[in-house]
């Protein structure tokens, strides 16, 4: 194939294909160009050396590039030469760390007729290397380009966008930024993170920075915070390992998002990661340096920021509160004593254990542990002493992820102390100090009124002071949460509590102090009922409970489960129970799988130890249909 070969496939002159040979084709219209181009690369044509001197015609289709070894530069170079291929160009390549060795590479490389060269990475002395190119077109990629630059290279801001999106998207909208330092890089992809908040994410949309150190991830970061983007998948790591720590289970907990070179493996459940456009970083730069060799209008104007390809893993899902909503717990805090015995001692013998057992307890936190389990999302209203007992309370509070914003501490009395007596059977005998729960007013639970805010239910008992429940039940109407009350250690309540009172729970003696006279269920709760309650649930220990709501009724076996302790089984059946509605269940399915949480919880010693988990309560609320 010759000149008048290519010039009969174009539609030109042998001439003007000479002069585009030659690259004296500065009057040639660029269409025109380009067309004579194409041909020539389609069908491979190189025209004979007349002579050693010209043993390299003018258009050699050969581009040269230097690179920094990083991280993405194997895909960035396999990127561009493809890219170059489809062009019908060839690249030779050479790797450069500093500035000195990088002009040694660029000299090499100027021995062969390139028609144009891409330079990437290496910033210092910049202008003195690019001197040498300054005769032949060239490309500059620069992987850590500055924020306001708008030279060709990587966009950490649009990186943190994208991440940040990927939990936004979801519902997110408590989100910590983990880095490794202050670089510019990892400063453009905070506020990335921080764009996309504010743009896409709630008015109460909020982003905390967390710089990692050898201390390791601060715990109130994992409690505090439903979602996580991290700079890179060393972090990532980090983030799991807190969060495994602290029992927030990744992502049912906290959802994770990471930037990464490729995607990883390792992470149980798979990370969900971004990968930064090395690829098309590479096409941009290869089609920006061709246009420019071949003298034709440059990449498509407004393309818009190149974004990274996200990798879905398991690490992402919809945070807990988007699933159901808060529930708010008024309730005393205490430390349990529990012990084993035989049989309950009588006046003037002494009675033998040797089973003791010392954890955190009291309806308060049982409640809000229970509902914490079952994924709920929980604020508790208390209060506990400035003692240890109450330091260790407000550790393990903290640790499973109780909100303790409204919890308050006092140094006028101990925190409270409950001392359980089980007997051989299971049933127990509870004997309360009342402590820093007997200091909590009605002026400090007016404090927290905040709490209340689209909560779905309030648990509350009778054991605080009544006037604290007087003060509860006149909020959670006024706000428009559904209040779940047991009664307990009272003979009589006001007509007012009553009216207020959605979902009345108490057990069978505590039914039946409170109406005398009525000997049935039935006939306690139309008790009740006519008193103002909404709905009235009278449990039943090992017979189960009954329900009604004036116009319907219905009697629930207990759950068969082997009997140790049931302490915590009204605990354990109102917070299922109030998560259970929450979610929105109909009423009576949620009464039966409040049994088995309550059976399950009898079948360990203590409480909060014993409360049911979601998964399990699914488990069994299926098997035992």
């Amino acid at each position: 194939m010759n000149i008048r070969d290519i010039a009969k496939l174009a539609g030109v002159s042998p001439s003007t294909v000479s002069k585009i040979l030659n690259k004296k084709d500065q009057a040639i219209s660029a269409e025109t160009r380009r067309k004579v181009l194409s041909v020539i690369k389609e069908n491979h044509y190189r025209p004979a050396a007349p002579s050693a001197a010209a043993a390299f015609p003018a258009r050699s289709f050969l581009l040269g590039a230097v690179l920094q070894k990083r991280p993405g530069i194997d895909i960035f170079l396999e990127s561009l030469l493809l890219a170059a291929a489809r062009e019908g160009y060839s690249v030779l390549t050479r790797f450069a760390e500093t500035a000195a060795e990088e002009r040694r590479c660029l000299q090499a490389l100027l021995e062969y007729p390139l028609e144009g060269i891409l330079r990437c990475g290496i910033p210092e002395n910049g202008e003195e290397n690019q001197a040498l190119v300054k005769s032949l077109p060239c490309c500059t990629v620069n992987f850590d380009r500055p924020a306001a630059s708008k030279a060709l290279g990587l966009d950490y801001a649009q990186l943190g966008y994208q991440a940040a999106m990927e939990l936004v998207e979801q519902g997110h909208n408590r989100i910590f930024c983990m880095v490794h330092g202050d670089t510019p890089n990892e400063m453009q992809f905070v506020e990335g993170c921080r764009k996309c908040l504010h743009v896409k994410g709630s008015p109460l949309a909020e982003l905390q920075t967390c710089r990692y150190s050898r201390e390791g991830l601060e715990g109130k970061l994992l409690l505090e915070n439903t979602g996580a983007v991290c700079f890179d998948t060393a972090l990532a790591e980090k983030v799991y390992e807190g969060a495994e720590r602290k029992n927030r289970r990744i992502p049912r907990y906290l959802s994770v998002v990471s930037l990464s070179e490729n995607e990883p493996g390792g992470f149980l459940p798979r990370l969900t990661v971004l990968l930064p456009p090395f690829a098309k970083l590479a096409e941009a730069a290869c089609r920006g340096l061709i246009a420019r060799i071949e003298g034709a209008e440059t990449q498509k104007k407004n393309e818009g920021p190149l974004c990274g390809q996200l990798y879905r893993g398991d690490s992402v899902a919809m945070p807990l509160s988007a699933k159901s909503k808060k529930i708010v717990v008024v309730g005393p805090i205490n430390m349990d004593t529990t012990i084993y015995l035989k049989d309950f001692p009588q006046v003037g013998r002494s009675a033998l254990t040797d089973s003791r057992l010392i954890s955190p307890g009291g309806k308060g936190l049982n409640q809000a542990i229970g509902v914490v389990k079952l994924e709920g999302i929980v604020s508790l209203i208390g209060k506990v002493g400035r003692d240890y007992e109450g330091s260790e309370i407000w550790d393990y509070l903290h640790s499973h992820g109780v909100d303790l914003g409204c919890v308050r501490r006092t140094s006028r009395d101990a925190t409270g102390h409950a001392y359980i007596c089980v007997q051989k059977d299971g049933e127990s005998g509870i004997m309360v100090y009342k402590g820093a729960n007997d200091l909590l007013t009605p002026q400090e639970v007016m404090e927290h009124e905040a709490a209340f805010d689209g909560a779905a239910y309030c648990l509350l008992q009778t054991e605080l002071n009544i006037e604290i429940v007087r003060t509860v039940v006149r909020l959670a109407h006024r706000k428009g949460v559904k209040i779940l009350l047991k009664p307990a250690a009272v003979d009589e309540l006001d007509d007012e509590i009553f009216e207020k009172t959605d979902i009345f729970m108490p057990n069978e003696k505590e039914s039946a102090r409170l109406c005398p006279g009525r000997d049935t269920c039935a006939g306690q709760a139309e008790y009740f009922l006519e008193k103002g309650v909404g709905q009235v649930i009278i449990t039943r220990g090992g017979k189960g409970c009954y329900w009604s709501d004036g116009s319907r009724c219905q009697t629930f076996p207990a759950e068969k489960f082997d009997v140790i302790d049931t302490t915590g089984a009204a605990d354990a059946f109102a917070s299922a129970l109030a998560v259970l509605l929450a979610k929105g269940m109909e009423i009576r399915e949620a009464i039966r799988r409040a049994t088995i949480a309550a059976g399950f919880s009898t079948t360990k010693w203590g409480t909060p130890e014993s409360l049911i988990d979601w998964d399990t309560l699914e488990f069994l609320s299926s098997a035992r249909k």
